[in-house]
Protein backbone atom coordinates (compact mmCIF):
# COMPACT_ATOMS: atom_id res chain seq x y z
CA UNK A 1 0.00 0.00 0.00
CA UNK A 2 1.75 3.34 -0.90
CA UNK A 3 0.05 6.22 1.03
CA UNK A 4 0.68 9.75 0.19
CA UNK A 5 3.73 10.90 1.65
CA UNK A 6 1.58 14.68 1.49
CA UNK A 7 -0.52 13.31 4.52
CA UNK A 8 2.16 12.82 6.98
CA UNK A 9 4.35 15.95 6.07
CA UNK A 10 7.29 15.26 6.05
CA UNK A 11 9.95 17.34 6.42
CA UNK A 12 13.69 17.95 5.24
CA UNK A 13 15.73 21.02 5.84
CA UNK A 14 17.85 20.38 2.73
CA UNK A 15 14.35 20.60 0.34
CA UNK A 16 12.18 22.93 1.23
CA UNK A 17 8.93 21.83 -0.93
CA UNK A 18 7.68 20.88 -4.72
CA UNK A 19 7.60 17.73 -6.38
CA UNK A 20 11.32 16.71 -6.52
CA UNK A 21 12.17 17.53 -2.34
CA UNK A 22 9.61 15.53 -1.83
CA UNK A 23 11.25 12.93 -3.78
CA UNK A 24 14.64 14.15 -2.43
CA UNK A 25 13.28 13.86 1.10
CA UNK A 26 12.31 10.18 0.50
CA UNK A 27 15.86 9.16 -1.14
CA UNK A 28 17.48 10.84 2.21
CA UNK A 29 15.12 8.95 4.72
CA UNK A 30 16.02 5.47 2.66
CA UNK A 31 19.77 6.43 3.20
CA UNK A 32 19.63 7.02 7.02
CA UNK A 33 17.14 3.72 7.31
CA UNK A 34 19.52 1.68 5.51
CA UNK A 35 22.56 3.06 7.80
CA UNK A 36 21.10 2.44 10.84
CA UNK A 37 19.42 -0.74 10.14
CA UNK A 38 22.42 -2.00 8.41
CA UNK A 39 25.06 -0.77 11.11
CA UNK A 40 22.14 -1.85 13.63
CA UNK A 41 22.19 -5.58 12.48
CA UNK A 42 25.98 -5.45 12.29
CA UNK A 43 26.47 -4.55 15.91
CA UNK A 44 23.76 -7.38 16.79
CA UNK A 45 25.69 -9.88 14.73
CA UNK A 46 28.82 -8.90 17.14
CA UNK A 47 27.14 -9.37 19.65
CA UNK A 48 26.13 -13.09 19.11
CA UNK A 49 29.47 -13.70 17.96
CA UNK A 50 32.03 -12.10 20.77
CA UNK A 51 29.02 -13.27 23.41
CA UNK A 52 29.95 -10.38 25.46
CA UNK A 53 27.03 -8.75 27.69
CA UNK A 54 24.50 -11.62 27.04
CA UNK A 55 22.40 -13.01 29.83
CA UNK A 56 20.39 -15.90 29.53
CA UNK A 57 20.62 -19.16 26.91
CA UNK A 58 17.81 -17.37 25.18
CA UNK A 59 19.63 -14.45 24.58
CA UNK A 60 21.57 -15.33 21.18
CA UNK A 61 17.99 -16.97 19.46
CA UNK A 62 16.52 -13.50 20.89
CA UNK A 63 19.40 -11.21 19.31
CA UNK A 64 19.56 -13.58 15.89
CA UNK A 65 15.44 -12.14 15.52
CA UNK A 66 16.60 -8.81 16.21
CA UNK A 67 19.31 -9.18 13.48
CA UNK A 68 16.83 -10.80 10.97
CA UNK A 69 14.46 -7.64 11.47
CA UNK A 70 17.45 -5.15 11.23
CA UNK A 71 19.14 -6.44 8.05
CA UNK A 72 15.22 -7.06 6.82
CA UNK A 73 14.71 -3.26 6.40
CA UNK A 74 18.09 -2.79 5.65
CA UNK A 75 17.42 -4.76 2.72
CA UNK A 76 14.14 -3.39 1.92
CA UNK A 77 15.12 -0.34 2.05
CA UNK A 78 18.18 -0.64 0.11
CA UNK A 79 16.54 -2.52 -3.32
CA UNK A 80 12.98 -0.47 -2.31
CA UNK A 81 13.66 2.75 -4.49
CA UNK A 82 9.72 3.90 -3.98
CA UNK A 83 9.34 2.34 -0.13
CA UNK A 84 5.56 3.15 0.89
CA UNK A 85 5.18 5.88 3.42
CA UNK A 86 4.16 3.74 6.12
CA UNK A 87 7.46 2.21 5.87
CA UNK A 88 9.41 5.36 6.33
CA UNK A 89 6.95 6.43 9.00
CA UNK A 90 7.33 3.18 11.01
CA UNK A 91 10.96 2.95 10.62
CA UNK A 92 11.30 5.36 14.03
CA UNK A 93 9.53 2.63 15.48
CA UNK A 94 10.52 -0.45 14.43
CA UNK A 95 14.17 1.09 15.36
CA UNK A 96 13.05 1.57 18.82
CA UNK A 97 11.67 -2.10 19.39
CA UNK A 98 14.72 -3.53 18.31
CA UNK A 99 16.64 -1.75 20.69
CA UNK A 100 13.89 -2.61 23.53
CA UNK A 101 14.04 -5.82 22.69
CA UNK A 102 18.02 -6.25 22.09
CA UNK A 103 18.06 -4.79 26.14
CA UNK A 104 15.73 -7.34 27.34
CA UNK A 105 18.99 -10.36 26.36
CA UNK A 106 22.13 -7.67 27.25
CA UNK A 107 23.45 -6.76 30.77
CA UNK A 108 21.52 -2.87 30.19
CA UNK A 109 23.42 -1.94 33.01
CA UNK A 110 27.03 -2.88 32.12
CA UNK A 111 26.45 -1.48 28.83
CA UNK A 112 25.45 1.55 26.29
CA UNK A 113 22.18 -0.40 25.01
CA UNK A 114 19.99 3.09 25.90
CA UNK A 115 22.06 4.92 23.76
CA UNK A 116 20.95 3.22 20.74
CA UNK A 117 17.23 4.48 21.19
CA UNK A 118 19.05 8.06 19.68
CA UNK A 119 19.44 6.68 16.43
CA UNK A 120 15.40 6.28 15.98
CA UNK A 121 14.98 9.23 17.88
CA UNK A 122 17.17 11.66 16.29
CA UNK A 123 15.86 10.35 12.84
CA UNK A 124 12.40 11.14 13.87
CA UNK A 125 13.33 14.44 14.98
CA UNK A 126 14.49 15.51 11.73
CA UNK A 127 12.19 13.56 9.41
CA UNK A 128 8.52 13.81 11.29
CA UNK A 129 6.17 16.75 12.64
CA UNK A 130 5.87 17.62 16.22
CA UNK A 131 2.62 15.53 16.58
CA UNK A 132 4.48 12.67 14.95
CA UNK A 133 7.81 13.24 16.82
CA UNK A 134 5.77 12.93 20.04
CA UNK A 135 4.22 10.23 19.58
CA UNK A 136 7.70 8.34 18.43
CA UNK A 137 8.68 9.60 21.68
CA UNK A 138 5.90 8.39 23.90
CA UNK A 139 6.51 4.87 22.50
CA UNK A 140 10.16 5.07 23.21
CA UNK A 141 9.36 6.27 26.62
CA UNK A 142 6.85 3.30 27.34
CA UNK A 143 9.50 0.28 25.76
CA UNK A 144 12.36 1.94 27.71
CA UNK A 145 10.21 1.55 30.81
CA UNK A 146 8.60 -1.36 30.43
CA UNK A 147 12.80 -2.97 30.05
CA UNK A 148 13.80 -1.49 32.86
CA UNK A 149 11.38 -2.58 35.14
CA UNK A 150 11.24 -5.59 34.22
CA UNK A 151 15.44 -6.95 33.08
CA UNK A 152 16.90 -4.22 35.76
CA UNK A 153 16.68 -4.63 39.35
CA UNK A 154 15.08 -1.95 41.47
CA UNK A 155 17.83 0.26 42.55
CA UNK A 156 19.59 0.11 39.13
CA UNK A 157 16.06 1.08 37.28
CA UNK A 158 15.46 4.27 39.46
CA UNK A 159 18.97 5.71 38.36
CA UNK A 160 18.78 5.05 34.71
CA UNK A 161 15.65 5.93 34.17
CA UNK A 162 15.66 9.92 34.96
CA UNK A 163 19.22 10.48 33.63
CA UNK A 164 18.67 8.19 29.79
CA UNK A 165 14.95 9.97 29.33
CA UNK A 166 16.42 13.58 30.05
CA UNK A 167 19.48 12.83 27.98
CA UNK A 168 16.88 10.95 24.90
CA UNK A 169 14.26 13.98 25.24
CA UNK A 170 16.89 16.94 25.02
CA UNK A 171 18.53 15.69 22.29
CA UNK A 172 15.45 15.09 20.48
CA UNK A 173 14.18 18.27 21.16
CA UNK A 174 17.46 19.92 20.01
CA UNK A 175 17.21 17.92 17.12
CA UNK A 176 13.77 19.38 16.52
CA UNK A 177 14.32 22.93 17.35
CA UNK A 178 16.88 23.22 14.69
CA UNK A 179 15.27 21.37 12.05
CA UNK A 180 12.67 23.95 11.93
CA UNK A 181 15.08 26.63 11.80
CA UNK A 182 16.63 25.53 9.17
CA UNK A 183 13.73 24.67 7.25
CA UNK A 184 12.65 28.45 8.16
CA UNK A 185 15.91 29.33 6.72
CA UNK A 186 15.63 27.16 3.67
CA UNK A 187 12.38 27.90 3.03
CA UNK A 188 13.46 32.23 2.65
CA UNK A 189 16.13 31.46 0.96
CA UNK A 190 14.25 29.59 -1.66
CA UNK A 191 12.03 32.16 -1.94
CA UNK A 192 14.19 35.07 -1.92
CA UNK A 193 16.14 33.07 -5.00
CA UNK A 194 11.88 32.71 -6.79
CA UNK A 195 11.27 35.78 -6.77
CA UNK A 196 11.90 39.31 -8.23
CA UNK A 197 12.36 42.22 -5.71
CA UNK A 198 11.58 44.85 -7.17
CA UNK A 199 7.69 43.70 -8.03
CA UNK A 200 7.70 40.95 -5.19
CA UNK A 201 6.27 38.74 -8.17
CA UNK A 202 7.59 35.58 -9.21
CA UNK A 203 11.09 35.42 -11.45
CA UNK A 204 11.89 33.93 -13.97
CA UNK A 205 13.67 31.07 -12.51
CA UNK A 206 10.17 30.24 -10.61
CA UNK A 207 8.10 30.60 -13.75
CA UNK A 208 10.09 28.25 -15.91
CA UNK A 209 9.58 25.43 -12.96
CA UNK A 210 6.17 26.52 -13.25
CA UNK A 211 6.13 26.39 -17.04
CA UNK A 212 7.74 22.78 -16.55
CA UNK A 213 5.25 21.76 -14.21
CA UNK A 214 1.74 22.36 -16.14
CA UNK A 215 3.37 21.02 -19.47
CA UNK A 216 4.18 17.75 -17.75
CA UNK A 217 0.72 17.29 -16.11
CA UNK A 218 -0.85 18.64 -19.14
CA UNK A 219 0.81 15.75 -21.37
CA UNK A 220 0.06 13.17 -18.39
CA UNK A 221 -3.59 14.75 -18.37
CA UNK A 222 -4.07 14.89 -22.59
CA UNK A 223 -5.14 18.89 -21.28
CA UNK A 224 -4.07 21.86 -23.34
CA UNK A 225 -1.92 24.57 -21.91
CA UNK A 226 -1.55 28.27 -22.56
CA UNK A 227 1.38 30.34 -22.33
CA UNK A 228 1.33 34.54 -22.28
CA UNK A 229 4.04 36.95 -22.80
CA UNK A 230 2.98 40.16 -22.00
CA UNK A 231 5.65 43.54 -22.90
CA UNK A 232 5.29 46.43 -21.98
CA UNK A 233 5.08 48.97 -25.02
CA UNK A 234 7.23 52.16 -25.21
CA UNK A 235 8.09 51.23 -21.78
CA UNK A 236 11.75 53.24 -22.26
CA UNK A 237 9.90 56.76 -22.84
CA UNK A 238 8.89 56.09 -18.74
CA UNK A 239 12.42 55.71 -17.75
CA UNK A 240 14.06 58.12 -20.31
CA UNK A 241 11.43 61.05 -19.78
CA UNK A 242 10.16 61.05 -15.77
CA UNK A 243 13.67 58.81 -14.31
CA UNK A 244 13.83 54.93 -13.02
CA UNK A 245 11.86 55.78 -9.43
CA UNK A 246 9.24 56.31 -11.94
CA UNK A 247 9.51 53.21 -14.15
CA UNK A 248 9.96 51.22 -10.66
CA UNK A 249 6.28 52.15 -10.07
CA UNK A 250 4.95 51.47 -13.26
CA UNK A 251 6.34 47.76 -13.32
CA UNK A 252 5.10 46.95 -9.67
CA UNK A 253 1.59 48.76 -11.08
CA UNK A 254 1.73 46.29 -14.23
CA UNK A 255 2.87 43.54 -11.84
CA UNK A 256 0.10 43.36 -9.48
CA UNK A 257 -2.63 44.10 -12.25
CA UNK A 258 -1.25 40.90 -14.25
CA UNK A 259 -1.47 38.81 -10.92
CA UNK A 260 -4.73 39.94 -9.93
CA UNK A 261 -6.28 39.56 -13.25
CA UNK A 262 -4.52 35.86 -13.15
CA UNK A 263 -5.75 34.75 -9.88
CA UNK A 264 -6.06 31.26 -9.31
CA UNK A 265 -6.30 30.61 -12.50
CA UNK A 266 -2.70 30.18 -13.05
CA UNK A 267 1.10 31.54 -12.21
CA UNK A 268 2.48 35.09 -13.62
CA UNK A 269 5.88 36.30 -13.13
CA UNK A 270 8.55 38.84 -14.37
CA UNK A 271 11.05 37.10 -16.85
CA UNK A 272 12.97 39.99 -18.14
CA UNK A 273 12.93 44.06 -17.81
CA UNK A 274 9.34 45.02 -19.10
CA UNK A 275 8.19 41.80 -19.91
CA UNK A 276 5.91 39.47 -17.67
CA UNK A 277 4.79 35.92 -18.83
CA UNK A 278 1.53 33.95 -17.46
CA UNK A 279 1.07 30.34 -17.79
CA UNK A 280 -2.68 29.11 -17.51
CA UNK A 281 -3.06 24.79 -16.74
CA UNK A 282 -6.04 23.61 -19.06
CA UNK A 283 -6.56 26.39 -20.83
CA UNK A 284 -7.27 26.27 -24.61
CA UNK A 285 -5.62 28.78 -27.29
CA UNK A 286 -8.83 30.38 -27.72
CA UNK A 287 -9.11 30.60 -24.11
CA UNK A 288 -5.96 31.74 -23.52
CA UNK A 289 -6.13 34.93 -25.88
CA UNK A 290 -9.84 36.05 -23.92
CA UNK A 291 -7.61 36.08 -20.95
CA UNK A 292 -5.01 38.18 -22.86
CA UNK A 293 -7.59 40.33 -24.15
CA UNK A 294 -8.74 40.90 -20.45
CA UNK A 295 -5.66 41.27 -18.95
CA UNK A 296 -4.44 43.72 -22.29
CA UNK A 297 -7.89 46.03 -20.95
CA UNK A 298 -7.06 45.62 -17.52
CA UNK A 299 -3.34 47.33 -18.00
CA UNK A 300 -4.45 49.86 -20.14
CA UNK A 301 -7.20 50.97 -17.53
CA UNK A 302 -4.85 50.89 -14.88
CA UNK A 303 -2.10 52.58 -16.37
CA UNK A 304 -4.32 55.26 -17.83
CA UNK A 305 -3.69 58.25 -15.56
CA UNK A 306 0.53 57.44 -14.90
CA UNK A 307 3.03 60.02 -16.05
CA UNK A 308 2.20 58.71 -19.48
CA UNK A 309 -0.46 56.50 -20.24
CA UNK A 310 0.46 52.74 -20.64
CA UNK A 311 -0.52 49.66 -22.43
CA UNK A 312 0.72 45.91 -23.02
CA UNK A 313 0.93 43.67 -25.81
CA UNK A 314 0.48 40.06 -25.62
CA UNK A 315 1.48 36.93 -27.47
CA UNK A 316 -0.26 33.55 -26.31
CA UNK A 317 0.79 30.04 -27.39
CA UNK A 318 -1.09 26.53 -26.34
CA UNK A 319 0.87 23.28 -25.68
CA UNK A 320 0.43 21.36 -27.59
CA UNK A 321 -0.21 23.23 -30.74
CA UNK A 322 3.17 25.27 -30.75
CA UNK A 323 5.00 22.48 -30.02
CA UNK A 324 5.50 19.38 -26.58
CA UNK A 325 8.08 20.82 -24.79
CA UNK A 326 8.47 23.85 -22.40
CA UNK A 327 10.66 25.84 -24.16
CA UNK A 328 9.02 25.43 -27.55
CA UNK A 329 5.56 26.71 -26.34
CA UNK A 330 7.56 29.78 -24.89
CA UNK A 331 9.04 30.62 -28.18
CA UNK A 332 6.00 30.22 -29.79
CA UNK A 333 4.18 32.86 -27.22
CA UNK A 334 7.27 35.34 -27.84
CA UNK A 335 7.10 34.96 -31.74
CA UNK A 336 3.24 35.70 -30.81
CA UNK A 337 4.55 38.91 -28.98
CA UNK A 338 6.60 39.95 -31.79
CA UNK A 339 3.92 40.09 -33.93
CA UNK A 340 1.46 42.41 -31.64
CA UNK A 341 4.38 44.64 -31.49
CA UNK A 342 4.94 44.57 -35.45
CA UNK A 343 1.16 44.90 -35.42
CA UNK A 344 1.07 48.13 -33.94
CA UNK A 345 0.97 47.37 -30.17
CA UNK A 346 -1.19 47.01 -27.48
CA UNK A 347 -3.37 44.02 -28.89
CA UNK A 348 -3.07 39.81 -28.04
CA UNK A 349 -2.51 37.57 -30.95
CA UNK A 350 -1.65 34.37 -30.88
CA UNK A 351 0.03 31.19 -32.72
CA UNK A 352 -2.07 29.55 -34.55
CA UNK A 353 -0.73 26.33 -36.07
CA UNK A 354 3.66 25.73 -35.90
CA UNK A 355 4.20 28.66 -38.36
CA UNK A 356 1.68 31.32 -39.29
CA UNK A 357 0.71 34.40 -36.73
CA UNK A 358 -2.78 34.84 -37.11
CA UNK A 359 -5.31 37.44 -34.74
CA UNK A 360 -7.39 35.09 -33.02
CA UNK A 361 -11.54 35.23 -33.22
Amino acid sequence: MRLPLDSYRFTNPFAAGGRDDRAATVTLMRRVGIAMYGIGGLMVVLAILTGGGLSGTRAPLVLGIVAAVEWAYCLYFLIDRDPPALALLASPVVGILCVGVASSVVEIASRPTPLYYLWALVSAAFFLRARAVALVFAFFLATFTVVLVAFVPDAEAVGWWPDVVGVTALVTVLVYLLKVQLLRAMTNLRRAALTDTLTDVPNRAAFEHALDDAIIHAALQDEQCAVLSVDIDDFKQVNDRFGHAAGDEALRRIAATIGTATGDRGIHARIGGEEFAVVLPNTDLGAGHRFGEVLRAAVEREMADFHVPLTVSVGVAAFPEAGRTPSSVLLGSDRALYAAKNAGRNRVISLRGSTALKLAA
